[in-house]
């Protein structure tokens, strides 16, 4: 009776929900009548061409004159032409989505004010506009929003101590994380007595200064101040809430090894130099300054040593910390979002003194007020005096010192003293909490409380420790800002005007100027995190993804936690927060006025595991009962926002694939269906080519528009035109973006398919966070992309060449060709091109031998393989035949046999046995060579195992045998033309395609039927039984694997020597590509022997060369209280 009571309340709670303004109802319809409008014109021409060649499929099969099966060809033929059509038509859709979400976020950001000005969006317009002071009445906004305090005279509101005080200490903030000079900050930094006029000044040289970051902080808090913002909550009267930052193995801190080793800066320092080239020229001057001043000191107590200015010990460990904390700082470490989110209780602090609050109380009442929860599940282990983290725990311990808002949630297990022998191997398990306020806390659990992932495990267990009923959920990589954090107030003041409980924020990306890899991630993050998400906020389909969202905790606690945390299902966990507090009737909300930093990832590995996570992950939510419920209950207009916003995302890109082999199997099956004749008897090539005309071509070209219109737009509102044409136009296309969405999009699709129809088990994928600088072997990488993208690719790439070779017909638009040079280039060879140091002359010889060594380990009968990166060990675990393959080959065997049998050619020579096996002889021998060598690699494999006993005799004779049918079967296959009339080029083609996919499919028949005996049955017997049914796929991988792999090292191999030829003459262009700076740091030596400026790399490493190595470790946080107290502030 409790269960239908709820379910009845949450039925109310729903209707409740969908009843919202007129406004965001008629922005909903409004919205999707423009999307199917727009379709509806860009289909039209296209749904004619479809009727067209329908029937002229029609007439040209009843005219064949083979009856029965004239019209099972036809229906095949038909079936691939509106098979292509239909697929195209769903994923038409989503890209016009995509278009219409960029054009509606764009225009709604103007009503936000959150746009850069308009000198700076639409530059034409500059002379016809007055002159602008962006930060003119910026005292005002500051005033008047985060303190409360009215004034409308601007001189009064410059001077103004409020306003002084706070700007100054946004100012400082920004000299303490090295972004300004002393200079600039003394610049910036307002003095008592001033005025309009020094404020004037002050607002001029924001726009001067040398730091991107510091730019484009202040340029957005400005921004903000002017957008639609609620008054702040009165500082005495506001709720507690807590920041709560779940950690398992994200980096702590980048130690000193890690950026210096034996004297000289990594690859990972250098990079961080180059990319923050401003910050590390304020870092050597912040370095100069001490050491002046410690000169000075020791001169004046009369020290020796110091006329030799010869470094003291505990001077180089507190060079050492600087170096340390900078680039932590810089880095994806848990200490800079530990610093970011303390900010919060310093804005407190302010906040509270504008109040009146007195220091004592203020030490006081922060704690109460304001919680930051570090949920490290494994503290205890790595609390360890052994373990190599525990230096690096030390220094947030050091932060617990001065904050004591900061605490830490773990977990800690122990072994049951039990004489009970059933008890005496179960543990005990507590969630434990580490405070400086308090007493520790121990909780006792019912069992392992982690059961999933781990993420959200790790957010539940901590939830009993937390602060307040607010709980801000932040990654472990991203980091917050003074100025953003005086805005609290206001963030709190929102769940007091509206019933929401679930409040989402905006996000910067600030990996994204770290390479191309990192820009292309970060890009795609601000889209979704500005122009998608305010979409999707007007029309009420916003959901929770895990970015940094407040929440109400008691709704929360009502679902069960934060994330829903069952392993596997709840792969992509954040999402069903949203879509539970949906359906019980809460209401989601999205502000822009506050950002937090976010990083993404760097490197093109990780960031295919990313969307791979997803892909997989949206497959697991499509069968959930949140998903059903959602779809039964939400109106059409919300219904397809929030379909085609989440779950038809992932469905496009599995179907733009499926369109793409649709087009090349047609152009292959309706080039080999005309015999010989002029170009106005080839009906069917006319068919393909009209057809192929409005899908491929176009569809392709969307794709690569859809990408970068949301892009542009976004850039557009953020930086500019100028700045954004430049990027979307011209560095992303000389960094071969279309190269890398497209490979994208064949990953996620892949994983999404590959999950909801073939059965796979979606699994956690660690991406990591630091900068994509590792190297990834040649095999690795064709191991990881082989089944999404590069075997399907070059089976592609076949369909085509053998369509091309009987093509007579006009010729195919340039369009397409364009299009599809850029698809299958992006899906062979995008993995190494994004790879760093591929095409290094020893990396190119290196990789011959990495691919013969992996390939030679395809022993598939051994009791293991003989390494951990062998093909055995990555390819032939995932080789489970999938439903949708078994379905494409069929399908392609049934036509290409029909077309076999029914076609009428019009050659009548028919050629006999001895000349079809001449014919066939080229093709079949590298085949049945391919069969032996495996018959032999497996025999070796055996003896070399020392197992060659009965059993391995069985397994050789077995495969002889099954050498011995497919011979005969080849030779039966190679009779086919010569049974039919015909003996043209197609003819052979056909033969060839229709053996190739027998095989396939045979192999796969047999595959599954292994796999089925495996779960059904267990057992020795069936175990055999499922490896004996598996080979045949397995050693059909393998020898497509040798193919392809082959042809690859060969095209990459060109690669590598055209691009040493570029080398040598000084032109790092594949460096140029990944990183956006030249990776050849000799062209700086050079210049420093030639008696020229020294460069910055240079310079920051003979400052490191200079550190003695220091004994102890010391505190990072005392070092930075160190340089808050005498370098920058």
């Amino acid at each position: 009776v409790r269960d239908l009571v709820q379910a009845a309340e949450g039925e109310r709670r729903i209707d409740d929900a969908i009843r919202y303004s007129t406004t965001k109802w008629v922005t909903g319809f409004s919205f999707w009548v423009i999307v199917f409008v727009t379709k509806y014109f860009f289909f039209r021409p296209f749904g004619k061409i479809l009727s067209e060649s329908h029937a002229i499929i029609v007439r040209e099969g009843v005219s064949s004159g083979f009856g029965e099966r004239g019209r099972l060809s036809t229906g095949f033929r038909v079936a691939v032409v509106w098979g292509s059509g239909f697929a195209s038509f769903f994923v038409q859709t989503i890209f016009i989505h995509l278009i219409v979400t960029a054009v509606f976020g764009f225009l709604n950001g103007f009503y936000l004010g959150l746009h850069v000005n308009i000198d700076k969006m639409f530059p034409c317009l500059i002379p016809c506009l007055p002159k602008r002071r962006p930060a003119k009445g910026l005292p005002g906004e500051m005033l008047r929003k985060l303190l409360g305090v009215e004034n409308s005279d601007v001189e009064s509101t410059v001077e103004n101590k409020y306003f002084q005080v706070t700007w100054n200490r946004i100012v400082l903030d920004l000299a303490s994380n090295f972004h300004i000079s002393r200079v600039e900050r003394n610049a910036l930094l307002i003095q008592k007595g001033s005025g309009v006029r020094q404020w004037l000044r002050i607002a001029e040289r924001i726009a001067q200064l040398r730091s991107h970051e510091a730019r484009r902080r202040l340029d957005f808090f400005a921004r903000s101040m002017k957008s639609r913002m609620p008054a702040a909550l009165g500082p005495k009267g506001m709720p507690a809430f807590t920041v709560l930052i779940p950690h398992y193995a994200d980096p702590i801190i980048s130690p000193y090894s890690k950026l210096c080793q034996d004297g000289r800066m990594t690859e990972n320092m250098k990079l961080l130099v180059r990319y923050h080239a401003e910050d590390a020229e304020n870092l050597l001057r912040a370095f100069e300054k001490l050491q002046e001043d410690e000169y000075m000191r020791r001169l004046s107590v009369g020290d020796a040593k110091a006329r030799a200015r010869t470094m003291h010990p505990d001077e180089a460990l507190r060079r050492r910390k600087m170096f340390e904390y900078w680039a932590s700082m810089r880095e994806q470490t848990l200490y800079r979002t530990v610093q970011g989110m303390l900010q919060y209780g310093r804005a407190l602090d302010l906040l509270l003194e504008f109040g009146g609050v007195e220091a004592k109380e203020r030490v006081r009442e922060i704690p109460k007020r304001f919680q930051v929860l570090l949920a490290m599940q494994r503290f205890a282990e790595i609390s360890q005096k052994e373990h190599k983290l525990k230096p690096e725990v030390d220094e947030i311990r050091g932060l617990m010192k001065s904050h004591p808002w900061l605490e830490i949630a773990y977990l800690e297990d122990e072994k049951l003293d039990a004489d009970d022998q059933a008890l005496k191997n179960e543990r005990r398990y507590y969630s434990c909490l580490l405070s400086q306020r308090r007493n520790q806390l121990k909780v006792q659990l019912p069992g392992n409380p982690i059961l999933g992932n781990g993420k959200g495990d790790n957010q539940n267990h901590a939830l009993v420790f937390t602060l307040g009923r607010y709980i801000q959920a932040i990654d472990a990589n991203q980091e917050h800002y003074y100025e953003e954090a005086l805005k609290i107030l206001n963030i709190l003041h929102e769940f007091k005007a509206k019933p929401i409980s679930l409040l989402g924020l905006r996000e910067h990306i600030f990996s994204s100027s770290q390479g191309t890899m990192a820009d292309f991630s970060g890009t795609s993050e601000l889209v979704f995190g500005t122009l998608i998400q305010r979409t999707l906020q007007m029309q009420m389909a916003r959901l929770h993804y895990g970015h940094p969202d407040i929440m109400d905790k008691v709704q929360m606690m009502q679902q069960g936690g934060l994330s829903s945390a069952t392993e596997g299902i709840n792969l992509n966990e954040d999402i069903f927060a949203g879509m539970n507090l949906m359906l019980r009737g809460h209401k989601i909300g999205f502000k822009e006025y506050m950002q937090v930093g976010k990083a993404r990832d760097m490197g093109f590995v990780a960031i295919m595991g990313f969307y791979e996570k997803l892909g997989r992950g949206a497959a697991e939510q499509s069968i959930t009962r949140q998903h059903l419920r959602m779809g039964q209950r939400l109106p059409l207009h919300r219904l397809l926002s929030f379909f085609y916003g989440h779950l038809g995302f992932y469905i496009t890109h599995y179907l733009l694939a499926c369109t793409i082999w649709f087009v090349c199997f047609m152009l292959l099956y309706f080039s080999l269906s005309e015999g010989e004749g002029e170009d106005e008897d080839l009906p069917f090539q006319n068919v393909a080519r009209a057809v192929v005309s409005e899908i491929a071509g176009p569809l392709l070209l969307m794709l690569m528009f859809a990408t970068a219109t949301p892009a542009l737009a976004a850039l557009w509102a953020e930086e500019g035109f100028l700045p954004s044409i430049t990027r979307i136009l011209i560095v992303w296309q000389l960094t071969l973006a279309p190269l890398h969405f497209t490979f994208q999009s064949g990953v996620t699709g892949y994983a999404f398919g590959n999950t909801l129809l073939g059965g796979g088990r979606a699994a956690y994928i660690a991406t990591g966070r630091g900068l994509g600088i590792r190297h990834f072997p040649f095999p690795t990488l064709y191991a990881k992309y082989a089944a999404s993208n590069i075997a399907p690719a070059a089976e592609l790439l076949l369909m085509l060449v053998s369509a091309m070779l009987t093509w007579r017909t006009a010729t195919l638009p340039p369009l397409f060709w364009v299009m599809m040079t850029i698809f299958l280039s992006s899906w062979l060879l995008a993995p190494y091109m994004f790879n760093p140091q591929q095409f290094e002359p020893r990396n190119a010889l290196v990789m011959w031998a990495e691919w013969l060594r992996w390939i030679s380990d395809g022993c598939l009968t051994g009791p293991k393989p003989s390494q951990k990166e062998s093909w055995r060990a990555q390819r032939a675990p995932g080789l489970a035949p999938e439903p949708q393959s078994v379905l494409k080959q069929l399908f392609t065997v049934l036509s290409l046999g029909l077309l076999l049998q029914g076609r009428e050619l019009g050659s009548r020579v028919a050629y006999g046995f001895f000349p079809a096996i001449a014919l066939w002889i080229p093709w079949e021998a590298p085949f049945m060579a391919a069969v032996f060598a495996v018959l032999d690699a497996l025999a070796i494999g055996e003896g070399r195992c020392g197992r060659f006993s009965r059993e391995a005799r069985e397994t050789v004779f077995t495969w002889a045998g099954a050498g011995f049918l497919a011979l005969i079967f080849s030779l039966v296959a190679a009779m086919i033309p010569g049974l039919y009339e015909g003996g043209d080029a197609s003819a052979v083609l056909t033969g060839m395609w229709y053996k190739y996919f027998t095989l396939q499919l045979m192999a796969h028949l047999m595959g599954a039927t292994g796999c089925q005996i495996g779960r059904r049955f267990k057992g020795a017997a069936s175990a055999r039984a499922q490896a004996r049914l598996l080979r045949p796929h397995a050693s059909a991988v393998l020898a497509a694997d040798l193919v392809v792999g082959l042809g690859l090292l060969v095209a990459l191999s060109v690669l590598a020597l055209l691009l040493t030829l570029l080398n040598l003459c000084s032109v790092d262009l594949h460096g140029r590509l990944l990183f956006r700076t030249s990776a050849n740091v000799e062209e700086a030596r050079d210049s420093v022997r030639k008696g020229q400026s020294k460069d910055l790399l240079h310079r920051v490493e003979e400052a490191m060369r200079a550190f003695t190595p220091p004994e102890d470790r010391g505190s990072l946080f005392s070092v930075r209280g160190s340089l808050r107290g005498s370098v920058v502030v």
